[in-house]
């Protein structure tokens, strides 16, 4: 009887295990996240259910079938969806039917009488006005969650809330605050990358810079940051900053391009050299350009990305930031060229390099490309401001070009040499490439990237955006009208 009564208790404790251990272990925070995401999973479902509907109204077959599965990912329940996809409820489980399922078209669909650029004109404009604002929404639900977490102690949990709104919605910034980023140009950046992109960018004086001292046959100051050894009979302390300006285009520009701005674009250092004097200029022109030195004599600067070099001129009355601004734009060009071998395209080259100096530095004062000083920059003014420009004096000149229908159409941008590429033309560049950052800064990535392997860039264009260069233009002048 009692070992009887010993294997009653004993199975009774062993039935009770389980329970009482997964109490002892359940995780507060585990439990309060779960219920929260249950909480508002109807909410989010029925929001990525618009955008999947809107999808097949559209004949957007291949996104509303995965934004339907996306739904009952979230909500298993959701009748709409499982509908769309074929399933049908037994008893308390949906099974699919195969028949059906096989019959539901799985492409995107044209319309009839439309063309492969209409159909990814419709993709596009659903991406962007559709599933972006959706995922917007189902983004903010998670930050609502997050912050609750946080209110109530539950730190890992609160995180996992955070980075799931940024999987949604990579620019939410109550979020990115909330995990301690920085805003830089266009991306943010963790505060680790901010430290080292702080360090990286800080230039220190070299030990050794006998080769640019024998080169220039002088005694020369120099010193190396994250991209460059910069060097020049000038004090230190200005080949310092003007280098500092250069280590801020960069970092504009690979943040702005999705790269870590801690990650050099350069196989090696580049050499910068800054040259007081014109029999200097003479002498590392001599050794550093392998040809048409006649030609880049008289001009203010040079670069060449085969051998990653730099020449600026800092003669006897350039004034500090004339120097700044053309070492600026010149490594703008350097980093085009050696990422995207834009020095093909010259109105992009131009454009990309006036957007990035102007976002660094405020201000520009150079130029590659055929001009007419009076033209190009602040004739009156203060003194301090003659001959610079700005963003505000940019788009003015800009829309009056679109107002009066005189900007130069883009396809035959495509075709103009640096040479041949008048003022108004680069500005119209510029503004392109300020178009396509604010309006989809990811898209443009991938044209450049598919511009670099191009052998045909207005067939390229064509069908990145899906319309006719003629199409292109006139969307571009919608954008100028609303913004400038």
């Amino acid at each position: 009887m009692r070992s009887l009564a010993s294997l009653l208790l004993l199975a009774l404790l062993l039935a009770l295990a389980p329970s009482t251990l997964l109490a002892q272990d359940a995780d507060p925070g585990e439990s309060f996240y779960a219920e929260g995401e249950n909480g508002f999973a109807k909410k989010a479902a029925n929001r990525v259910w618009k955008a999947a509907d809107a999808a097949r109204k559209k004949t957007l077959y291949a996104y509303a079938r995965t934004q339907a599965e996306r739904v009952i990912g979230i909500d298993p329940g959701h009748k709409k969806a499982r509908d769309y996809l074929c399933y049908e409820r037994k008893g308390r489980e949906w099974r699919l039917d195969e028949k059906k399922a096989a019959r539901l078209p799985r492409k995107n669909e044209r319309a009839q009488g439309q063309t492969a650029a209409d159909l990814g004109k419709r993709e596009r404009e659903w991406r962007d006005k559709v599933l972006a604002p959706a995922n917007a929404a189902v983004a903010d639900l998670y930050a609502k969650l997050a912050q609750q977490c946080a209110l109530n102690g539950h730190s890992e949990q609160a995180k996992r809330g955070r980075l799931k709104a940024l999987s949604l919605n990579p620019d939410h910034a109550a979020v990115r605050k909330a995990l301690g980023h920085e805003k830089f140009g266009g991306v943010w950046l963790t505060k680790a990358q901010v430290r080292a992109r702080k360090s990286a960018s800080q230039p220190v004086r070299m030990k050794d810079s006998s080769d640019l001292a024998d080169l220039l046959d002088t005694r020369v100051n120099a010193v190396e940051s994250a991209n460059f050894r910069a060097a020049g009979s000038a004090p230190e302390v200005r080949i310092t900053d003007w280098t500092k300006g250069c280590e801020t285009v960069i970092t504009y520009m690979l943040t702005d391009l999705g790269r870590d701005p801690n990650e050099s674009p350069f196989r090696s250092k580049v050499e910068m050299c800054f040259s007081s004097t014109m029999k200097q200029w003479d002498r590392w022109l001599e050794v550093r350009c392998p040809r048409n030195r006649d030609f880049f004599r008289k001009h203010s600067f040079y670069r060449l990305p085969a051998t990653l070099v730099i020449g600026v001129r800092n003669e006897s009355g350039v004034p500090d930031a004339q120097v700044a601004d053309n070492a600026a734009h010149c490594t703008a060009h350097l980093v085009n060229e050696v990422l995207f071998g834009l020095n093909r395209r010259a109105w992009l080259d131009e454009g990309m390099a006036y957007h990035y100096v102007l976002r660094a530095r405020g201000t520009t004062k150079s130029y590659c490309v055929s001009h007419d000083p009076r033209k190009y920059a602040h004739e009156g003014g203060s003194d301090e401001m003659k001959g610079w420009s700005t963003e505000s004096f940019f788009k003015p000149i800009v829309r009056q070009l679109v107002e009066k229908g005189d900007d130069a159409p883009l396809r035959a941008l495509l075709t103009k040499k640096p040479q041949d590429l008048d003022f108004e033309a680069s500005l119209k560049a510029w503004s392109f490439v300020g178009w396509q950052l604010d309006t989809d800064r990811d898209e443009f990535v991938k044209l450049l990237e598919s511009l670099r392997a191009s052998g045909d860039d207005a067939e390229t264009l064509q069908k990145h955006f899906g319309m006719s260069m003629e199409d292109l233009d006139n969307a571009w002048r919608a954008y100028v009208r609303r913004t400038h």
